[in-house]
């Protein structure tokens, strides 16, 4: 289940990301990206 929500979040995130041109918005996003794809990776190495 939490791989399923971390999938579909870095989905959304990445959409958002691709349509948005807002510099600020762009920047928390990419963040959030950043923290789910590291997350996954310390998950996956447990």
């Amino acid at each position: 289940m939490d791989k399923f929500l971390r999938d579909e979040n870095l989905k959304l995130y990445r959409k958002l990301l691709a349509e948005t041109r807002d510099e600020e918005r762009r920047r928390v996003l990419q963040q959030l990206i950043s923290s789910l794809i590291r997350d996954s990776e310390a998950y996956r190495d447990t």
